[in-house]
């Protein structure tokens, strides 16, 4: 994306500093299709500038996948502070702790791309990126590794951490979004795994393909409804074959198509939608025996 300076006040640059016109640059790309931004900046009016964005391109008229990806690289509390004020199920934020001390670090905006590409590598869009490596990026001093204290008050405050892991390879604990609440202020974990908001996406696009193929020039008759419903059971059913999806079956139940009351071409549906979720947690218990 390249972003052109803008000449009005507060919005472009002033001898080598100030803040781009963000709304610009993403109004060139936005009828572009693309799954992953790799955003270099990480302040909040511009991450809110994206979050915009993201919804828009994502809802239900563009209908297209977006997610954003932004690097940190600071203090743990400035990082926590600047994701809940974000608060986005598309927007995943990158944390990798340098001290002022190291000399060899990565930018938040490198961060940012190796992320991005991991993210745009994988297919399966319910699978966890953990120990995922981010290809060029410093790993940290022993000082400013997180300890596993740090990471889950990351993890708990909507921030993915990154780690060292085995041949000085940084590494993905697990990619979390910084959605953490509601809007009515209550915790949420619903979009907070990366891989729900992307499996959504592939759901929608896998449905609407089908109904594109099989019914480009259709009739709305009274035998429409049940057509439609059958192809997508089927769309259903192949997602649950790939494990995207899961109880196909048992919530079969909660799939309604059926004619708009208002409009008379309108065809609505209700798709119930199981997302397979992530292995993150293993918790056992040893029973001594004597």
């Amino acid at each position: 994306m390249t972003v052109s300076p803008s000449t009005g006040s507060g919005t472009g640059f002033s001898g080598g500093a100030g803040t781009p016109d963000l709304t610009a640059a993403l109004d060139v790309v936005y009828a572009k299709k693309y799954d992953v931004v790799a955003w270099p900046w990480s302040t909040k009016d511009e991450l809110i500038t994206l979050r915009n964005h993201l919804d828009s391109v994502s809802g239900p008229l563009e209908q297209r996948p977006g997610v954003g990806v932004y690097g940190a690289t600071g203090s743990l509390a400035a990082t926590t502070t600047l994701s809940a004020q974000i608060n986005a199920g598309r927007i995943l934020c990158a944390y990798l702790r340098y001290s002022k001390a190291t000399i060899r670090q990565s930018l938040p905006w490198e961060i940012a791309a190796a992320m991005a590409a991991i993210m745009a590598f994988e297919e399966d869009p319910a699978m966890p990126l953990n120990t995922l490596e981010l290809r060029g990026i410093a790993p940290t001093e022993s000082r400013d590794m997180l300890s596993r204290m740090e990471q889950e008050n990351l993890l708990y405050n909507g921030v993915c951490p990154l780690e060292v892991g085995p041949g000085e390879r940084v590494q993905v604990v697990r990619a979390i979004t910084t959605y953490i609440v509601d809007p009515q202020g209550i915790e949420d974990i619903s979009l907070l795994d990366i891989t729900t908001i992307r499996t959504l996406d592939y759901v929608r696009k896998a449905v609407r393909e089908r109904i594109s193929l099989r019914f480009p020039r259709a009739k709305l008759s009274a035998r429409t409804p049940a057509a439609v419903r059958t192809e997508i059971k089927d769309v259903l059913y192949k997602m649950e074959e790939l494990e995207i999806l899961e109880c196909v079956e048992e919530n079969m139940d909660a799939l309604i198509v059926e004619r708009d009351l208002q409009d008379p071409n309108r065809l609505n549906a209700k798709i119930p939608a199981d997302v397979v979720n992530g292995l993150h947690v293993f918790a056992g218990r040893i029973d001594l025996l004597l």
